[in-house]
């Protein structure tokens, strides 16, 4: 198949011509290594037609063809076909550099003057292994010299601080070596910080926490007041909580009192645990009737903090907040004010207040039609009957 997309692109270029099978097996060799070398992603159509091109214009019993035929935007062709002939196209014996492997491959010296010597072109991965090679094999006694071939510095040099002595090659690889050294003091933050950062709970956190919930302002600004009170001490509210519940188990709640202060999740578990228990006293009758919601809405409170508590910590730490507040006076307001609107949806089923004024009493329907021709017509002989003589 391969072989077809080569003949009909090369009748592309020259119409009038027949590629040989030598040309055709250099274009399947072209295309097999560039696909190993050479991405094209959005252009992979015109690899078949990029490796007839190149093997033309290598080749010298061909004319030079032209690039139209080539199924790669304008824009772009002179950059892709650059490209791709770059990676394709061999090094110059000139621009190769040769390695000598310490009891490895073999060398020109070694192979006489009859010219069958190896030339070895190693690669980055194969440079630094046999970088490592040599200094797990040298005691860095001075005897043994590492070849400047095999050194890899950075792409970047580290910035040095001020006054801070400059290490040299022997000593970083030395500290690398020895296994039982002294660890070196890190100048880099301290593992802790991120953690930090994580627990850290900023107030536009908090709103947008409770807007996705839709919990209405007044009702955020009562937990932001809260939270910002009780945050300090929200370990030692969840340790009585834990306590009440299982007090013949003391060492168990001890143990999970002080994995929440070395964690800081009671910081997220306390914000979690007052967004939970308004959203269910303001949604009381909506979490009875529906199936599952209330299941819903702790698998989101899950996802959306960041203190890494578990599904079951999460509904623990509602229920804590549910203990410690839901008789304050402002989540006792929030239920009320749930029960007013219910009630006053039920009183106005007919909707008027609702609707607005636009609405009237008139009543029209066609139902009892039947019945009213013959009203109408009894009414018209009564009328008749009772007319004066002129």
């Amino acid at each position: 198949m391969t072989t077809l997309f080569i003949t009909s692109a090369f009748k592309d270029f020259l119409p009038n011509e027949e590629p040989s099978r030598d040309f055709v097996s250099y274009c399947l060799s072209l295309y097999s290594s560039s696909k190993l070398t050479v991405p094209l992603s959005s252009f992979e159509l015109a690899r078949v037609h990029l490796c007839v091109y190149l093997a033309i214009k290598q080749s010298q019993n061909y004319t030079d063809p032209g690039v139209s035929k080539i199924p790669v935007p304008k824009s772009k062709l002179k950059g892709v076909l650059a490209d791709f002939e770059k990676a394709l196209n061999p090094s110059t014996p000139s621009h190769r550099r040769t390695y000598e492997v310490f009891g490895g491959l073999a060398t020109p010296q070694s192979q006489g003057k009859n010219g069958n010597a190896t030339m070895v072109t190693p690669t980055k991965s194969v440079v630094k292994s046999l970088h490592n090679k040599l200094v797990a094999e040298s005691n860095f006694s001075g005897t043994h010299e590492i070849p400047e071939s095999f050194s890899t510095p950075p792409s970047t040099p580290v910035k040095r601080a001020r006054g801070r002595p400059k290490k040299n090659a022997t000593s970083s690889v030395d500290t690398q070596k020895t296994p039982f050294s002294t660890p070196q003091k890190r100048t880099n933050t301290a593992p802790s910080t991120p953690r930090k950062k994580r627990q850290l709970i900023t107030t536009p956190d908090l709103v947008s926490l409770c807007n996705a919930f839709y919990i209405p302002e007044h009702m955020t600004s009562h937990i932001f007041r809260t939270y910002k009170k009780y945050r300090h001490a929200a370990n030692i509210t969840a340790q009585a909580h834990l306590s009440s519940i299982n007090a013949e188990h003391s060492s168990d709640v001890h143990t999970l009192s002080n994995g929440y202060i070395k964690s800081g999740s009671h910081v997220w578990g306390l914000l979690i645990g007052l967004v939970g228990m308004v959203y269910r006293k303001l949604n009381a009758s909506e979490l009875e009737t529906r199936l599952g919601l209330w299941k819903k809405v702790i698998t989101n409170l899950h996802r959306l903090q960041r203190g890494g508590l578990s599904i079951e910590e999460v509904e623990e730490w509602v229920n804590i907040c549910e203990t410690r507040w839901g008789n304050v006076k402002w989540a006792r307001e929030s239920e009320y004010e749930h029960t007013q609107v219910n009630t006053q949806t039920s009183e106005d089923s007919n909707g008027l207040d609702s609707l607005g004024c636009f609405l009237t009493t008139d009543y029209l329907s066609t139902k009892k039609k039947n019945e009213w021709l013959i009203w109408k017509s009894k009414m018209q002989e009564v009328l008749e009957k009772r007319k004066l003589p002129a």
